[in-house]
């Protein structure tokens, strides 16, 4: 199974936002990393985490543990992505049917292709922000036309009052 992570803006929550998994594997529960601490923290650091057997899983790594023995993962992968200096997302592999050793040489192309998919979504976040303040600053322009044009017509109609007024005036005292 794999996994793209996504850290809360606060970066107090890491969260699924895609997931993948052959035919029999379940995918990944979106809220689900909100229970793994030492999970969380390590990936926060910017630190890999790798293990070919649970048992090389630290032992802070406690809930980890057991909610791999649950799930039936035997070992997994999971590298961090550094956008714009901190850690934004991450991407993980689980394996299941079998314990599996994670080359050091297949880690830097993963993050690579990670690095693609984070750049993507950052990509893709930094457009629907931009249309959001384009549709905002539309709102303002509006809203600031329409003080404008209400300004106008103020003025001109108290113009016109203001002649009549003086008008009856002069009339009055004429009169």
């Amino acid at each position: 199974r794999s996994t793209l992570l996504e850290f809360s803006r606060d970066r107090t929550h890491l969260h699924a936002i895609e997931s993948y998994a052959v035919p029999g594997i379940l995918p990944y529960p979106a809220q689900v990393l909100d229970h793994f601490p030492w999970f969380t923290e390590t990936l926060r650091k910017g630190q890999i985490v790798c293990f070919a057997r649970l048992d090389e899983l630290p032992a802070e790594a406690w809930a980890e543990r057991e909610s791999c023995r649950r799930a039936g993962c035997q070992s997994g992968l999971t590298i961090p992505l550094v956008m714009a200096g901190e850690v934004r997302y991450a991407m993980s592999f689980r394996s299941f049917r079998c314990e599996r050793a994670w080359p050091a040489l297949l880690i830097p192309r993963l993050r690579l292709v990670g690095e693609i998919f984070a750049n993507a979504i950052s990509r893709k976040h930094s457009v629907e922000a931009t249309h959001r303040l384009q549709q905002e600053l539309v709102h303002v322009t509006r809203v600031t036309m329409l003080g404008e044009l209400a300004a106008t017509l103020a003025h001109e109609l108290s113009r016109p009052r203001a002649a009549i007024l003086s008008s009856a005036q002069a009339a009055h005292r004429f009169l």
